[in-house]
């Protein structure tokens, strides 16, 4: 698996800070190898997106969390503990989130 870079800001805010011994993330969407957001992954799991499509896309999320760890302290070395907060967009019918969030 080849580990992604970190793709500059969609919005404005910043995509990390550090508080004393702790680094915080900001939300990271599903971004290609391109660095834009493609197209079949917008939607919500139920509707037109499947639950291998959104396991897919939490993973880019997931790189990309990796990434801007990377870019804010060089390396993963130094990670002890992580705490992750997933959060997946359903139609009302839909329960799977969180499998596909896992």
């Amino acid at each position: 698996m080849k580990r992604p870079d970190a793709f500059e800001l969609k919005g404005n805010y910043v995509s990390y800070n550090i508080i004393e011994n702790l680094l915080y993330i900001s939300g990271q969407l599903c971004v290609g190898p391109d660095g834009n957001l493609p197209e079949f992954y917008k939607g919500k799991l139920g509707s037109k997106i499947t639950d291998a499509d959104g396991y897919a896309a939490a993973r880019l999320c997931l790189l990309q969390v990796l990434a801007h760890t990377r870019l804010a302290l060089g390396w993963l070395d130094p990670i002890t503990k992580c705490a992750l907060g997933c959060a997946a967009s359903s139609t009302r019918s839909r329960i799977s989130s969180p499998r596909v969030l896992r």
